[in-house]
């Protein structure tokens, strides 16, 4: 027969377990309507992305005023960008909702790599009005996503919407495929004109 004073130990022990599990689990709650991630924003009416990776390693992307990508950089001429694929990563990233939170706690940013200075991605997109958002891409969650916070906000969420691989830094990774240039009367590849925030 158990003695008093090792029943008391044993409720402690579980009051203590209860206690761990209330405080310390991730801040997700039952029932947590998905919210939308980027209030705002509509793929039709961004006109900058840029990309930077926890290298450091940066990429801009500029709408034109013809309403074509291009991909912008100091040392280079503007290059044509695949806009088709950039529209659907701009759908997609504008589209973005999570249904479930992580945590509120800044401490944890640095563990989840989505702190100001230390993260997998950082996405920065600009709108026609002048808006910017910036979303920092952090680690992976096992097979339930990843995870993401808003600049300026300390909620951490797990989205299935996009990876981080798909937001590559290297110029490479947008370019616009030779074969899809068009061509002059000549049959010779021409760029697009140079970027303008479309209007």
């Amino acid at each position: 027969m158990m003695s008093k004073k090792n029943s008391i130990l044993l409720g402690l022990l579980l009051i203590q377990a209860l206690l761990i599990i209330l405080f310390y689990r991730p801040a997700s709650a039952p029932g947590l309507k998905e919210i939308h991630l980027a209030e705002g924003i509509t793929a039709d009416n961004i006109v900058e992305l840029a990309i930077v990776d926890n290298a450091g390693k940066q990429v801009v992307i500029k709408r034109n005023s013809d309403k074509e990508w291009q991909i912008v950089s100091k040392e280079d001429s503007p290059e044509a960008a695949d806009s088709d694929k950039i529209n659907a990563i701009l759908a997609r990233l504008s589209a973005l909702t999570a249904d479930r939170l992580v945590t509120r706690t800044p401490a944890s940013h640095l563990r989840l790599k989505v702190a100001d200075n230390d993260f997998e991605k950082k996405i920065s997109v600009k709108t026609k009005n002048g808006q910017s958002t910036i979303f920092f891409l952090g680690s992976a969650s096992r097979a339930q996503g990843v995870h993401i916070r808003v600049a300026s906000q300390d909620e951490v969420y797990i989205t299935q919407g996009i990876s981080s691989w798909e937001f590559g830094t290297d110029t490479d990774f947008w370019k616009k495929k030779k074969s899809e240039m068009p061509q002059n009367d000549e049959g010779e590849q021409t760029e697009n004109p140079e970027p303008d925030a479309a209007q």
